[in-house]
């Protein structure tokens, strides 16, 4: 059987996409929990890849050295311009006689596809989405490619072809489909309906409103009443593990605020009639009073158990983790190692990555005072919060663990991560409705804001010198989060961008 090769087209600056690749080049840009380019390995199955790539390609190179990718890669930089750009190039390193496919990168699959086989090119149709090329049928029959927009019959970008000699003097630049239209008379049409085209800034929103905001490692399915949550990754079946065992034991405490556990193998709860914090628009007063609810309610669960704080699990979650998951962005950007300093949001704020960050970062958690553990939910953002029409606040998706599994751990982390929402706008962080821009060592994180950070006074007022704490740990929990959100170059950095302003801000109060 012939090996299986895919050329994918992934040069160009992505102009349409906007400030989604500032920073990184289209095929990184995320959908369905992993960068397209990461999708499209799924597509296509046991088969090695050539991408061709020009623009932010040393962004491209370094994500693949940190994140390897679950298949042979090869980069080829194009000496041309256009669509036609570095496939020649790319061709060279194919066997004569073996079939390949080739695709554009900004194409998202939702299924593998299998290899048309036969002896003639390939040319994949979409009814889906409008294209600006067409299969065009004349009187007798004959059929052509024209450059006709169509919403039924479009020209995709998917081709598969049974041999490279099918694309014999193939030039360096220019519009791949334009020659192939004048080049290639016998071809046969598929269509392949299980896709998006996710070029435009309209089409990837839409794309995202229109999926589940569950990470990839999970499933969730809704039956009617009833939720069934399922991992996908099975190195990620613990988590679900860990999350039953945490409902399981607070329901046995007696808090009320979660959703009941109807079964175990797989897990099933009875879904909550409710909408996330930051999806309400409701004015300033109802905000309040919710927010309120929520840190009551919090504060009832940390009441149901406590024993002894355990310091170096303190020091594991605070100082080791937030460490360990910072060598992502020194990976990412090896530049930032020489800038002492770096300007946030116009703020200069010290660098982490930086000789001595290290030491200011493990001062910095050595800050956060820990008497007692208590029942936590450790994970309790807005993400993870329903409220139903009596502003009931019900919680769901507990970590189930700080430093090891478990429902005990330190109360300030439940503040800090309601704080994170509230203050930080996390949740829309998290749904990718920021912009971040980098000059040199200048960078702005320009998060859209959801409404609720007015009242982060109320943290204030309510918890006294705890504040501080709060503030410090919701730095800390920025900078984690910058090794945690792999699949999107921009929330790497900007994640971490964000926890050193807070971080500054924190330390200076």
């Amino acid at each position: 059987m012939s090996k299986h090769h895919v050329i994918i087209q992934a040069g160009g600056k992505g102009t349409r996409l906007e400030h989604y690749c500032w920073n990184k080049p289209k095929c990184l840009v995320p959908v369905s929990g992993k960068p397209m380019l990461y999708g499209l390995f799924d597509t296509f199955p046991g088969a090695d890849f050539n991408v061709i790539i020009d623009y932010k390609a040393e962004v491209l190179e370094r994500y693949v050295e940190v994140f390897p990718p679950p298949a042979p890669l090869r980069l080829t930089h194009p000496t041309g311009k256009g669509t036609l750009g570095g496939i020649a190039q790319a061709l060279d390193s194919l066997p004569e006689d073996e079939p390949f496919w080739l695709v554009w990168s900004d194409l998202a699959f939702f299924q593998p596809l299998p290899p048309p086989g036969g002896d003639i090119p390939v040319i994949f149709l979409s009814r889906n989405f409008p294209c600006r090329w067409s299969v065009v049928e004349a009187g007798d029959g004959s059929r052509t490619l024209a450059e006709v927009r169509s919403e039924s019959h479009g020209i995709m970008g998917l081709f598969w072809f049974p041999n490279k000699a099918a694309l014999a003097g193939l030039p360096a630049e220019g519009e791949f489909v334009r020659w192939l239209s004048q080049h290639c008379p016998a071809f046969a049409t598929q269509y392949c309906d299980d896709a998006a085209e996710l070029g435009t800034l309209n089409a990837l929103l839409n794309h995202w409103d229109s999926g589940a905001t569950t990470r990839f490692f999970n499933r969730i399915t809704y039956q009617g009443a009833t939720v069934l949550k399922e991992a996908v990754v099975p190195e990620y079946a613990p988590m679900i593990d860990r999350e039953i065992a945490w409902y399981q034991q607070v329901s046995a405490l007696g808090f009320e605020h979660i959703p009941t556990l109807l079964g175990a193998r797989p897990m099933r709860l009875a879904r909550i009639d409710g909408e996330h914090p930051y999806q309400l628009r409701w004015g300033a007063k109802g905000r309040r009073h919710i927010l309120e609810n929520i840190l009551d309610a919090l504060e009832k669960l940390h009441g149901l158990s406590s024993i002894p704080a355990d310091a170096a699990a303190v020091r594991q979650v605070y100082f080791e983790k937030t460490l360990a998951r910072l060598d992502k962005v020194r990976r990412l950007r090896p530049d930032l190692q020489a800038l002492p300093s770096l300007q946030v949001n116009g703020v200069h704020v010290p660098n982490l990555l930086h000789e001595g960050g290290a030491a200011l970062l493990e001062e910095a958690a050595a800050q956060i005072r820990v008497e007692t553990f208590t029942a936590i939910h450790g994970d309790p953002t807005f993400c993870n919060t329903l409220v139903d029409a009596d502003c009931k606040p019900w919680f769901i998706d507990p970590r189930g663990a700080f430093a090891t599994p478990g429902i005990h751990g330190d109360p300030t982390y439940d503040w800090a991560k309601v704080y994170y929402s509230v203050a930080g706008n996390y949740d829309n962080f998290n749904r990718r409705q920021f912009i971040l821009t980098q000059d040199g060592d200048s960078v702005d994180v320009e998060i859209r804001e959801s409404g609720w950070s007015h009242l982060k006074d109320a943290f204030r007022e309510r918890f006294g010198g705890r504040f501080r704490d709060i503030r410090i740990l919701h730095a800390l929990i920025w900078l984690a989060l910058s090794g945690w959100v792999d699949d999107d170059y921009d929330s790497i950095l900007g994640a971490y961008y964000n926890g050193l302003h807070h971080l500054h801000d924190a330390l200076s109060a």
